[in-house]
């Protein structure tokens, strides 16, 4: 019975899925730093299905980072340049200390911002993602959706997007987010449990004046 339990636990470790770093542990527990939501392995898988198994060439912003992993399986498919954000010192310190056991040679950047003075930064240097995935601490003072509304009325100050770029949300399950906004399109939701992802796609202004 023992052993059959541990077994359990192991599967339930946080992993790299695929790429070149596949299988490899990222010892986050939960528990030392705040109970912090870290995004379940099914979700993550989702979330690079939407964006592909191979991101050679591209760039990735992990706008609320807690682990870290969903930026260690981007540089783990090929991503050249990853920027990793998180307020919290300890788990912006794990961030580090886990990165450098991978020893990427990609380029990439951990920060311990607010999210939105990473913005702010990431503007001023110019740096233009292909994906930004954000994944928000749920704030019970506020609704679901007015938390994320005022995370695009912030985005949409900056140009941080390339075009057909894609946004990736992950959110709680019941909070409706099918709004467009500025140049991105809604491409849709859906759900895994209690969580969901909502995708949005920036396009650009053709002469009918439609997003393409």
């Amino acid at each position: 019975m023992n052993i059959y339990f541990k077994k359990i636990n192991q599967d339930k470790k946080m992993r790299v899925i695929s790429g070149k770093y596949k299988g490899k542990e990222i010892p986050f527990e939960n528990e030392k730093f705040n109970n912090a939501n870290s995004t379940p392995q099914k979700v993550k898988k989702a979330v690079f299905s939407i964006l592909g198994e191979d991101l050679t060439g591209k760039s990735f912003l992990d706008l609320y980072s807690c682990s870290g992993q969903m930026g260690i399986e981007a540089l783990s498919r090929g991503a050249d340049f990853v920027v990793f954000n998180e307020i919290d010192k300890n788990r912006f310190k794990f961030i580090r200390s886990i990165i450098d056991t991978f020893k990427p040679d990609d380029a990439l950047l951990v920060l311990n911002f607010h999210a939105y003075r990473c913005m702010r930064y990431c503007d001023s240097k110019d740096y233009k993602f292909d994906f930004i995935f954000i994944d928000a601490p749920f704030l019970r003072v506020k609704k679901h959706e007015d938390q994320y509304r005022e995370i695009f009325n912030e985005l949409n100050k900056y140009n941080l997007l390339k075009v057909h770029g894609k946004i990736i949300i992950q959110h709680p399950a019941k909070a409706r987010l099918n709004g467009e906004f500025s140049s991105c399109k809604y491409l849709g939701t859906k759900k895994y449990a209690k969580n969901a992802l909502s995708v949005y796609q920036k396009g650009f202004i053709s002469i009918q004046g439609h997003l393409l």
